[in-house]
């Protein structure tokens, strides 16, 4: 099994960006899953930013690489919540099922 890693992650999110420039029905969903290997980039390379109870583990270099990735993620992710059938199917519940359904 391959291991994720930074660059595999910011690797993705460039093909999922490109994808997304296509222009295709599927835009937004690609914005989402770039913004998602952006993410998953930066919870790599800054140990998921833990929380802990006293102090912080926000590193120079964690908080200089979240500056470098996190606006491109939050770009794309304001981008994707533009399209209106994306924005209604992550409104609503997935966990519809009993008697309230």
């Amino acid at each position: 099994m391959r291991k994720r890693s930074v660059s595999s992650c910011l690797a993705a999110a460039d093909i999922y960006e490109a994808a997304a420039a296509a222009a295709g029905p599927a835009t937004a969903m690609m914005q989402l899953k770039a913004a998602d290997a952006i993410n998953c980039a930066m919870r790599i390379e800054t140990n998921g930013n833990i929380m802990v109870l006293e102090g912080t583990v926000d590193t120079p270099a964690a908080k200089k690489f979240w500056a470098a990735h996190g606006p491109r993620s939050l770009s794309l992710i304001r981008a994707a919540k533009k399209d209106a059938a994306l924005a209604a199917d992550v409104r609503r519940p997935r966990w519809r099922s009993g008697p309230c359904a």
